[in-house]
């Protein structure tokens, strides 16, 4: 017997958790007329984007897409509709990683100055807006295991080349949404543009040396430590 799998993936690259594992609506089509249309239709309602994956197997399960194709590895598949809706309409909080791929887009560069960046953007947020910019709970460390490993997956590409990270313009859109719509936070991509514009022709020296922020309290610790907080 031949099944089709339709498969409903979240177009800002929501997360089921922060280890990065994909989240997806699944639905086993048997029927020559079945199809997602409510399902679709009530996301469209919550201003919800997707993107859909029609695949033809003979196993319905999906477990067995999995191992036809690596893609559809390492994903947490809802068959359960209503809760794979409360997963895509409930407000989710920013993370350094989130962040960390903005600035990528901008400029290639180091670790040492993309955790500077971090660091100067969660304390000027707070400053100036009273609450975190994102939940931090360390520096970006290894963005060669976190990224690099998942090249399949196209909004988490990100390229090495000589000690410098960068992501291509081309994945703008899925990073962007996942920002514009973290907790309905609208000022946060207006003041990620501010730090952006100010600091991505910069060194690590010029920006230790500049007066936008006092970054003082970076030097002593390289520029990298996180510093602990929760929101």
């Amino acid at each position: 017997m031949h099944y089709r799998h339709l498969l409903i993936f979240l177009q800002n690259d929501k997360l089921a958790d922060q280890t990065g594992t994909r989240v997806a609506y699944h639905k086993l089509l048997i029927k020559e007329n079945d199809d997602c249309q409510y399902e679709l239709d009530k996301l469209s309602e919550h201003d919800v984007m997707t993107y859909i994956h029609s695949i033809p197997s003979k196993d319905p399960s999906t477990e067995g897409i999995a191992k036809e194709d690596p893609y559809y590895r390492d994903i947490k598949y809802y068959h359960d509709f209503e809760a794979f809706l409360q997963v895509a309409t409930e407000p989710y909080p920013l993370v350094p990683l989130d962040i960390a791929r903005y600035f990528l887009l901008i400029a290639p560069m180091t670790l040492k100055k993309l955790n500077l960046l971090l660091n100067i953007a969660y304390h000027r947020y707070q400053f100036e807006e009273d609450e975190a910019l994102f939940y931090y709970e360390y520096p970006i460390t290894g963005l060669s295991t976190q990224f690099i490993s998942l090249e399949d997956l196209p909004s988490r590409t990100i390229h090495h080349d000589n000690d410098k990270f960068s992501i291509p313009d081309d994945y703008m859109a899925p990073i962007m949404y996942r920002i514009l719509f973290s907790e309905k936070k609208m000022n946060k991509p207006l003041f990620l543009q501010k730090i952006k514009q100010h600091y991505k022709e910069m060194s690590i020296d010029e920006i230790l040396h500049d007066d936008f922020i006092d970054v003082s309290q970076f030097r002593s610790n390289n520029a990298c430590n996180a510093h602990h907080h929760t929101t």
